[in-house]
């Protein structure tokens, strides 16, 4: 915790909170070690201010794990229609995918683990509270707030905690 006390402070985040996302952030670092270990891939997607969000974790990912820079296996991809059909070509059995949203109404991330979940990827959703239902995923990180403006930080600091 020590190590994140200048987010903390900067975000002004709820302790509990934050003992919440390190605790989330430990099995996703697990998730992400042991796959890419095992030479699966990890796509990354978000909706729109949550693309902020991806490209961080993406990049937090790529420095923080040493790949061969030949190997595609960290990508990136935005949604609509243009991420389901790309994960349907490209995403094998074990691989994967994390999606990142305000909360759990999206269509296009429903969508994505719908795809993810027929592939047999692990799926892995960061969001905020809300929405109709929790996405059909491995690992549902859903951050106990509705306010765009704490969540960013929030799940920016997750990437920190995952990536460190």
């Amino acid at each position: 915790m020590m190590e994140f006390e200048k987010d903390i402070e900067a975000y002004q985040i709820n302790i509990e909170h934050f003992k919440s996302l390190e605790f989330h952030a430990h099995t996703l670092k697990t998730i992400l070690d042991e796959s890419l270990r095992l030479g699966s891939r990890v796509y990354v997607c978000g909706v729109g201010e949550s693309e902020l969000v991806v490209d961080f974790l993406v990049n937090r990912i790529e420095n923080s794990i040493k790949l061969d820079a030949s190997v595609d296996r960290v990508a990136k991809y935005g949604l609509g229609g243009i991420f389901s059909e790309k994960l349907k070509s490209v995403a094998l059995k074990e691989d994967v995918v994390i999606g990142v949203g305000i909360n759990s109404n999206d269509k296009s991330l429903k969508e994505a683990f719908e795809i993810a979940k027929e592939l047999e990827c692990k799926s892995i959703s960061i969001t905020g509270v809300g929405g109709s239902e929790p996405y059909k995923c491995d690992l549902n990180i859903s951050i106990s707030t509705t306010s765009f403006e704490y969540l960013l930080p929030l799940q920016i600091l997750l990437s920190k905690i995952v990536t460190k």
